[in-house]
């Protein structure tokens, strides 16, 4: 993933999770920093996870870059995201 890439895919999840286009988002920023989270992802080795609120949703990233929206996994290449 870039190092952007982990903002986007969780603002992308957030939105898939509501059904809204991802450009309608909450600032992800006003919830968490953007650098700490990529800097985070950016880690070797080890096993963490990190759980924040945004936009009304409990969301977890952990170590492998997956993301869970209100413990539903977000699957950006599934047709059914959220389903």
């Amino acid at each position: 993933m870039t190092e952007t890439g982990i903002v986007v895919a969780v603002v992308e999840a957030v939105a898939a999770a509501d059904g809204h286009d991802p450009v309608e988002a909450e600032p992800l920023y006003e919830y968490v920093n953007p650098d700490a989270l990529t800097a985070l992802c950016k880690q070797d080795g080890g096993e963490w996870s990190l759980t924040f609120q945004y936009a009304g949703h409990q969301v977890t990233v952990d170590h492998r870059s997956q993301i869970r929206v209100d413990g539903v996994t977000y699957t950006p290449d599934a047709s059914n995201r959220f389903d």
